[in-house]
């Protein structure tokens, strides 16, 4: 009952490569691996640190960057119509 309650507060959490890695343990356990609670712990608490060191806690995946590329895209486009019609008025 323990680990599910884990395993419902990881997926709470808001780091897709996370999340991702505890749905693979969540699997496992499903397919009848044992897994102690601690386990668990450790497990999330470690790939958690690796993410943090290597930079890509809460990094955006790919769509997640497409969308901020077409965001600076629009925003340098309403800059440049905002200096044009500056401009013309000026």
């Amino acid at each position: 009952m323990i680990l599910w309650c884990l395993f419902k507060g990881y997926k709470a959490n808001t780091d897709s490569q996370l999340r991702l890695y505890l749905a693979q343990k969540i699997n496992e356990y499903n397919d009848e691996k044992q897994m102690m609670e601690e386990e668990l712990i450790n497990l999330a608490e470690n790939k958690y640190k690796t993410l943090v060191k290597s930079g890509g806690w809460c990094a955006p995946n790919e769509d997640q960057k497409e969308v901020l590329v077409l965001r600076a895209q629009i925003e340098d486009i309403n800059k440049k119509k905002d200096a044009s019609c500056n401009a013309k008025r000026g």
